[in-house]
């Protein structure tokens, strides 16, 4: 949950608190319904009731748009066969990219980001790759064994896998004099 969603839910929650202890407060005569009226007449005189109207206001507006706005990257793969759904996780999916990837020699480091749409997932690797390796071979290396990796594993095939060699690691070797 981001932090404007956690703030939102607190303060709902607040507001919700407030008015059941005032409910029960009603209820159980520890005050008189005219001082409750009282008090709300004087805080309207004040202005301080308007600011609360503005704050439940905008308070019940975000809280309407946080329920009904997605929340972002789904959280797994779904596939399905004749006994019902697989859901595989997008952390496992992630490692799956990561060990198909380094596999691959040549390949030192490397950095995932994984999408998935509607018209299915998107890999996107950067990596890091030794020196004096065919970057074309290389690469196309990797595309071909994250792909069948993934669908040999997972069942998937994803719809692209792009690579990007973010850099060329230089190794490093002992010098003699």
């Amino acid at each position: 949950m981001r932090t404007v969603e956690r703030l939102a839910t607190f303060l709902a929650a607040a507001v919700v608190i407030v008015a059941a202890v005032g409910l029960w407060g009603y209820l159980a005569a520890w005050f008189a319904p005219g001082q409750i009226l009282a008090a709300l007449d004087q805080a309207a005189q004040t202005g301080d009731l308007y600011i609360g109207a503005i704050l439940l206001t905008t308070l019940g507006a975000a809280l309407l748009i946080l329920s009904f706005s997605s929340s972002g990257q789904p959280k797994g793969i779904i596939t399905e066969n004749s006994l019902g759904q697989i859901r595989v996780g997008m952390g496992a999916i992630d490692s799956l990219v990561r060990k198909a990837a380094s596999s691959i020699g040549g390949v030192r480091e490397i950095n995932t980001a994984l999408s998935v749409d509607k018209l299915g997932l998107s890999v996107n690797l950067r990596l890091l790759v030794a020196v004096d390796q065919p970057l074309p071979d290389l690469t196309a290396q990797v595309q071909e064994k994250v792909s069948s990796y993934l669908q040999q594993i997972v069942g998937i095939s994803p719809k692209q896998v792009n690579v990007l060699v973010r850099n060329i690691a230089h190794s490093a070797q002992a010098r003699v004099r």
